[in-house]
C-alpha cells in the first residue's frame, strides 16, 4: 500500500492533509461470520466481541484481528456481521506510509462501502455483485445499506461453458446459503458494480436467468458516466464524506493510525504561534515561582522579627515558625505524660488496682487500656450486658477514678456463643491524670 500512496501523493499535492482517508479491503482477504452477543450496551459488545470471534474462528486468536457492523440491536442483545483478517497481512498492509501521503484512518470491507452507496435512494432489499470475470463479492443488502450476509465467489470455470448460467447458479447457491444463516430478506433487484458491470449483455441475460431486474446502482449521474471499475473508489470517498463512525474498522488497537503532529501545509501555519504560546507559558510560570519565592522570604523575615522582639535573648533564628511554636508551648507548661508524672500513681499500680477489682469468676477479656489526660479507656469482651454493667460498677469504686461510664456495648456471635464488646471511660479525679 505504501508505494501506491506515494504515487497517489505525487499526483495530488497536499493529499496528506486530507481527512478522513478510507481504505477498502477486498472480501477475498477476510473471513465473514454472523454473531449474536447478549449485550444491549455498545461498550460491553466491544469488549465481548474478540472472545466471540475467537470461538468461531479456526485460527488462533493471536493471529487474527476483527471488526464488526451491527445488523440490529434490542434489549436482548445485538446481531453482528463480523469480519476477520490475518494480523500478518494487516501489518504488511499498514506499513509506514510516506511522509507526504495520508495514513488511512479507516480500513473497512469495500463491500460495506458499496452497500451503503448502492442503497441510496432505494426502499427494498437487493443483491450486490462486485468483481470481474474471475471472482466477485456478493452481498444481500437491506434497504438501509446494512449487509445481511456476504461471501466471496470464484467464477472461473471450464472453457466454452455458459458464464452467465454459471454466475446465476452461484447467485442462487449464495441466496440459499444466506437463508440458512438466518437472512430472511428477499432481493428485489441485482446491483452490478466493478468490471463485471462492463460485460456486454450481462445485465439482460442475468435478469432473464434470475427473474430479477439487473443493472448499475442508482449512483449520481457523474459517477454513472465513469467506468464501473471506479465504483469502489466512489463508495469509499462517499463513506469518508458522509461519516464512517459505524463502519467496521480494522484500524484500531495494534493497527490504529499513528498520530502525526502538524499534518499538512495548513497545519504548519500554527507551528510558530504554538511555540510562542508555549514560551509565554514558561515565562509566566517562572515569574510566578519567582514571586512566590520572594513572598516566602518576606514572610520568613517578618516571623523572625516578631520572634526576636518577643524573645530578645534570641540572636539567631533558623526556622522562626517552629522555634516560635516551641517557645509558646514551653511557656504554656504542657502537662507531663501520665507515666512520668511524680504526683500520680504509676501505670503498673493502676493495672494492679483494676485487675484486683475484677473477680476471677467474671469472664473478661481486656483488649486495650489507654491512659490519657482526664482518665483512662478500657476496651474488652465479656459474656453479657449485665457483666458490662458489673465491671463498670467495680471500677467506679476505685480511688483512682471519680466515676465510670459505658461508651459502647455491642453483642456479637463468636464461636457459636454470644459475646459483648464494650468500651468504658474511667474519669479521673478533678479532671487530672489517673
Amino acid at each position: 500500500m505504501a508505494p501506491a500512496l506515494a504515487r497517489l501523493a505525487a499526483r495530488l499535492p497536499g493529499l496528506r492533509a486530507a481527512r478522513p482517508c478510507v481504505l477498502g479491503l477486498p472480501l477475498s482477504a477476510l473471513s465473514v461470520r454472523r454473531l449474536h452477543l447478549p449485550f444491549a450496551d455498545a461498550a460491553k459488545r466491544a469488549q465481548a466481541f474478540p472472545f466471540a470471534l475467537e470461538e468461531s474462528m479456526l485460527a488462533p486468536a493471536e493471529q487474527t484481528a476483527g471488526a464488526f457492523a451491527v445488523l440490529g440491536a434490542d434489549e436482548r442483545g445485538a446481531d453482528l456481521l463480523a469480519y476477520a483478517a490475518r494480523r500478518d497481512d494487516l501489518r504488511r498492509l499498514f506499513a509506514d506510509a510516506p511522509d507526504d501521503a495520508p495514513d488511512p484512518d479507516i480500513a473497512c470491507p469495500t463491500l460495506h462501502a458499496l452497500a451503503l452507496a448502492a442503497a441510496a435512494g432505494t426502499d427494498a432489499d437487493f443483491l450486490l455483485l462486485h468483481g470481474d470475470a474471475g471472482a466477485a463479492d456478493i452481498a444481500l443488502v437491506r434497504a438501509d445499506g446494512a449487509i445481511h450476509a456476504c461471501r466471496h465467489l470464484i467464477l472461473d470455470g471450464p472453457e466454452g461453458g455458459d458464464d452467465t448460467a454459471r454466475l446465476a447458479a452461484h447467485i442462487r447457491q449464495s441466496l440459499t446459503l444466506f437463508r440458512r444463516e438466518g437472512a430472511a430478506a428477499e432481493p428485489a433487484r441485482v446491483a452490478l458494480c466493478g468490471q463485471i458491470a462492463q460485460s456486454p449483455d450481462l445485465a439482460e441475460t442475468l435478469a432473464a436467468a434470475l427473474g430479477l431486474p439487473c443493472g448499475r446502482p442508482p449512483f449520481p449521474r457523474a459517477v454513472r458516466n465513469l467506468s464501473p471499475e471506479y465504483d469502489a473508489a466512489y463508495a469509499c470517498a462517499r463513506l469518508a464524506l458522509e461519516g464512517a463512525d459505524a463502519a467496521p474498522n480494522f484500524r484500531a488497537g495494534e493497527f490504529a493510525p499513528k498520530k502525526r503532529v502538524w499534518q499538512g501545509r495548513g497545519a504548519r501555519r500554527w507551528v510558530a504561534p504554538a511555540i510562542a504560546a508555549a514560551l509565554a507559558c514558561l515565562a509566566l510560570l517562572w515569574f510566578q515561582s519567582h514571586r512566590l519565592a520572594a513572598e516566602s522570604a518576606r514572610l520568613r523575615e517578618e516571623m523572625a522579627r516578631v520572634y526576636r522582639s518577643a524573645h530578645p535573648e534570641v540572636t539567631v533564628t533558623r526556622e522562626p515558625y517552629m522555634e516560635m511554636r516551641a517557645a509558646r508551648q514551653a511557656r504554656g507548661g504542657a502537662a507531663l505524660p501520665p507515666l512520668f508524672d511524680p504526683n500520680r500513681p504509676g501505670a503498673l499500680a493502676l493495672l494492679a488496682d483494676i485487675s484486683g477489682r475484677i473477680p476471677q469468676d467474671l469472664p473478661l477479656t481486656a483488649q486495650r487500656l489507654t491512659l490519657e489526660p482526664g482518665g483512662a479507656s478500657l476496651r474488652g469482651e465479656t459474656a453479657s450486658f449485665g457483666e458490662v454493667d458489673r465491671i463498670r460498677a467495680l471500677l467506679a469504686a476505685s480511688p483512682h477514678f471519680s466515676g465510670a461510664r459505658i461508651l459502647s456495648s455491642t453483642a456479637e456471635q463468636s464461636g457459636g456463643r454470644e459475646r459483648v464488646r464494650f468500651e468504658l471511660r474511667l474519669e479521673s479525679e478533678a479532671g487530672g491524670e489517673p
